[in-house]
């Protein structure tokens, strides 16, 4: 409970050092909503959000840097579903092995893979993701090409998993004439896909 406010609720992300939950939002006017238990209706009212009055850079640059967080994000939130996807996949191992025999030394094999290519591309769009949100300015070109390669290999890894979820795995029950006990769903791709380097 946050100090001197009993009853009060700590939001991951916020204060106590944690790390943001989203991406930052642009400078402008918003409406907030709070719902409070008990209370007769939500707590309505305006916030507005200044930008950093340091970064010198125009509204278009602004645009394109956000732009380029909420893909970062997006992406951030689709390999975290993906590692979870793979991690069910893999324990689910032996039942496989069980069920489609011989079929599932490949798939093992793949999901094993897969599983350390969703984990490099996390590290990967981590690494490039803090110095874009740190600096208040455009990224540079540089940066801008890393984390496109960091975004395509994401694409790449949650591909991969989703050709096993969604085709290979089926495709070995359905020969073997059985039933997958407990299929994994495909990770959603963030709309757009990765963009160009």
């Amino acid at each position: 409970t946050p100090v001197g406010f009993p009853g009060a609720v700590d939001v991951p992300g916020f204060g106590r050092g944690g790390p943001p939950q989203g991406y930052l939002v642009m400078p402008g006017t918003y409406m907030v909503k709070v719902t409070v238990a008990g209370a007769k209706a939500p707590l309505t009212g305006k916030l507005v959000v200044d930008g950093d009055p340091l970064a010198k850079f125009s509204a278009a640059d602004r645009a394109a840097r956000q732009a380029l967080l909420v893909r970062i994000h997006d992406w951030t939130r689709a390999l975290g579903e993906a590692r979870g996807a793979a991690r069910t996949l893999n324990g689910q191992r032996d039942a496989i092995k069980s069920d489609v025999g011989a079929a599932a030394d490949s798939i093992n094999a793949r999901t094993a893979r897969v599983m350390g290519e969703i984990d490099r591309a996390i590290t990967s769009v981590s690494g490039q993701r803090s110095p874009i949100e740190s600096f208040s300015g455009l990224p540079a070109a540089d940066q801008r090409k890393a984390m496109g390669y960091a975004l395509d290999a994401a694409a790449k890894a949650v591909g991969a998993l989703n050709r096993l979820l969604g085709a290979d795995v089926p495709t070995a029950y359905t020969a073997a004439k059985k039933k997958w006990a407990a299929p994994v769903k495909p990770v959603a791709v963030p709309a757009g896909g990765a963009p160009a380097p």
